[in-house]
């Protein structure tokens, strides 16, 4: 088997100033000082696109400084902005864990220290946030046989789509339920649940009924990378995330 020859292209750059001399001050403006991404969840991506501006005559190469931690990626990484022109510069969220993240991205212009500039990239990244009025639901004494039923809002406290699903143990589930058993919250959205309780025995019930919940992916912008084929998630890290259940009493 003979594999087909690959064409790659290598950009060179170079000057003609001699040493210790003082090279053409690169003028360029950047969009914005200051990028905040969209809220999202543990391991998925969200974007957010800057331009910088030559406003000189001459041509101008860049090279970013990339965050070690991989949360903050920048695409494409070096180039060169030829004079009079702009260039769009896609810069990537990417957190492992709910909190708050920044990120002062550096902007070195024609390969000298004393030409940077600064852009500070934030982020927030949330886990379920789902929180209940009351931790305990009382139902009137009732006969059996009896439905009576309960009203309680539920409310999704984080700034990312949230699913729950009510899980009522296989020894009660003739006896509660729950309307809707499952349900989709969108940011910062509430919703009333309705519990209906029907004993079938004279006795005392005490029973804890467990509430799950889990972030919910895009699946297309977190399997197609911009800028850079590959960036987001893979199907199968998707996949493993959406399995992760978080339970919340």
């Amino acid at each position: 088997m003979i594999d087909p020859p690959q064409c790659l292209s290598v950009r060179l750059s170079g000057h003609s100033f001699a040493p210790g001399s003082q090279p053409f001050i690169p003028m360029v403006k950047i969009s914005s000082s200051k990028i905040a991404f969209p809220p999202c969840s543990p391991n998925e991506s969200v974007y957010q696109t800057i331009q910088l501006n030559n406003t000189s005559d001459t041509p101008v190469q860049y090279s970013i400084m990339q965050d070690t931690t991989g949360t903050f990626k920048s695409f494409p990484p070096i180039g060169q902005i030829s004079g009079k022109s702009f260039t769009l510069i896609c810069l990537e969220f990417n957190p492992k864990s709910p909190r708050f993240y920044n990120f002062a991205a550096q902007f070195l212009f024609n390969n000298s220290s004393a030409n940077m500039q600064q852009v500070l990239l934030q982020g927030f990244c949330y886990g379920p946030q789902v929180t209940l009025a009351s931790q305990q639901l009382f139902f009137p004494p009732s006969y059996v046989g009896v439905s009576t039923r309960q009203k309680f809002p539920l409310r999704n406290e984080s700034r990312i789509p949230v699913e729950y699903e009510w899980r009522v143990p296989d020894k009660y589930k003739y006896e509660i339920s729950f309307e809707p058993v499952r349900a989709i919250l969108m940011p910062n959205e509430a919703s009333t649940v309705q519990a209906v309780f029907t004993p079938l025995k004279r006795k005392e019930y005490q029973v804890s009924i467990p509430l799950f919940t889990k972030n919910l992916f895009d699946q297309v912008k977190n399997t197609v990378g911009f800028f850079s084929p590959g960036s987001g998630l893979k199907l199968s890290q998707v996949n493993a995330a959406q399995s992760q259940l978080s339970t919340m009493q």
